[in-house]
C-alpha cells in the first residue's frame, strides 16, 4: 500500500508546486494600495481589478459608487426621524437608485498596474467638488419644490397633485444632504479617548431641513380633505375594490361623488376578438386615467390576452382575472400617483 501511495503523494506535491509558480498574483505581490488605500481627509479612494485596464477602472468606479451608497445609507436613520409623515416607504424604495446616479465624472485614476493578465487601478475622487455638485443639485430641487408650493392655480386637488409630483425632488434633496454630511464627516485622527472627532455642523444643512420640512407640512395639509372618485365603465370585476385598497394604503380616501377636492379615476376597457373555429382569441385593454379640473393628470394601460374554448363570456372572465392580478402586482394607484403617461 505504501508503495502505491508514494507516487501519488509526489504527483500531488508536484502539482501544488506548479500551481503556486503558475499563479504570479500572490497577495504579497499586489500593489500596496490594493489592500490599504492612501489615507486622506480630502478624497475618497476605491480600487478595481480586471483583465483589461477598462474593466479594472469600471470595477473601481462601481466600488466607489457602492462606497457612497453605504455612506448615505448610514445617514438614513437621521433623515427618516426628521421626515415625520414623509411617505417613508416611497423614499426607501428609491434611495439606492438615486444615490447610484451621483456623478463620478471627476474621479481620476491615480495608479494603474498590470501584473500578468490582470490590471489594478486606484481611483481618487475629491470631496470638495463632489460636495459642491450635490449642493447645486439640492438648490435646483428646492427651487422646483418651492415654486410648486407657491402656485395655487386650479382646484385644491390640482394643487395637491403639483405638490405630490415634487416627491422625487424632495427625496433626492434628502439623499444629497445625507451624502454631503457623510463627505464632510472626515475621519480625524483618534483622540486620546480613541474616538474620532466630529466636524462642526454646517448652518446650511439646517436651512435645507427647514425648507424640506415646510414642503412636507404643505403636502400633508393639502391631502387632509383630499378624496378620489371612480368612474368605472370597464366592468372588470374586483378592479375598483382593489384600487380602493391601494388608495387606502396611500392614506387616501374614496368619495361618493366628484367635487373640487376630488380626483376622478376613470376606468375603461376595449376588446379585440377573433374566433377561429371553437377558439375565442380575446385581447382586452384596460385604460386607467386620473383626472381633475378637466385635465388628464396621468394615465396607464394594462393588456390581457387569452384564448378560450368556452365562448366569449369565459374569455372575458379569464381576461378580467388577469387584469386584476396585473393591477395588484404593478400597483395601479402608485403608477398613477407617480404621474405615468403610458398610452
Amino acid at each position: 500500500m505504501d508503495k502505491m501511495l508514494k507516487p501519488l503523494i509526489w504527483m500531488f506535491a508536484a502539482w501544488l508546486l506548479t500551481a503556486c509558480v503558475a499563479n504570479p498574483l500572490q497577495r504579497s505581490s499586489l500593489p500596496a494600495w490594493m489592500t490599504q488605500p492612501p489615507p486622506s481627509t480630502d478624497a475618497l479612494f476605491a480600487t478595481g481589478q480586471g483583465i483589461s485596464l477598462y474593466e479594472a477602472e469600471r470595477n473601481a468606479r462601481l466600488s466607489m459608487a457602492a462606497q457612497i451608497r453605504v455612506q448615505v445609507s448610514d445617514q438614513l436613520n437621521i433623515r427618516t426621524v426628521l421626515d415625520g409623515k414623509f411617505h417613508r416607504d416611497y423614499l426607501d424604495q428609491t434611495t439606492s437608485v438615486n444615490v447610484s446616479e451621483v456623478s463620478l465624472s471627476q474621479a481620476a485614476v491615480m495608479e494603474q498596474v498590470q501584473q500578468g493578465v490582470d490590471w489594478f487601478v486606484l481611483l481618487r475622487l475629491e470631496r470638495a467638488p463632489l460636495i459642491a455638485q450635490q449642493q447645486h443639485l439640492i438648490d435646483a430641487d428646492l427651487r422646483g419644490i418651492e415654486r410648486a408650493m407657491q402656485e395655487r392655480a386650479g382646484s385644491p386637488f390640482l394643487h395637491w397633485w403639483q405638490l405630490r409630483q415634487q416627491l422625487p425632488a424632495a427625496e433626492r434633496a434628502w439623499d444629497n444632504l445625507s451624502l454631503i454630511q457623510s463627505l464632510r464627516a472626515v475621519q480625524a485622527a483618534p483622540a486620546a479617548s480613541g474616538e474620532a472627532t466630529k466636524p462642526a455642523p454646517d448652518p446650511r444643512d439646517a436651512q435645507i431641513r427647514q425648507r424640506l420640512s415646510a414642503y412636507v407640512e404643505a403636502l400633508n395639509a393639502s391631502d387632509r380633505q383630499l378624496q378620489f372618485s371612480f368612474t368605472d365603465s370597464s366592468r372588470v370585476y374586483g378592479l375598483a375594490a382593489l384600487m380602493d385598497q391601494q388608495l387606502a394604503a396611500e392614506q387616501l380616501r374614496v368619495a361618493a361623488r366628484t367635487s373640487a377636492d376630488t380626483g376622478e379615476i376613470e376606468l375603461t376597457t376595449h376588446d379585440e376578438v377573433r374566433q377561429l373555429g371553437a377558439e375565442y382569441h380575446l385581447t382586452r385593454t384596460l385604460d386607467v386615467r386620473l383626472k381633475a379640473d378637466r385635465q388628464v393628470l396621468s394615465q396607464t394601460r394594462l393588456q390581457a390576452k387569452v384564448v378560450s374554448l368556452g365562448g366569449r363570456a369565459q374569455a372575458i372572465l379569464r381576461a378580467d382575472q388577469k387584469l386584476v392580478a396585473m393591477a395588484g402586482e404593478q400597483n395601479l394607484v402608485a403608477r398613477l400617483l407617480a404621474g405615468e403617461q403610458s398610452p
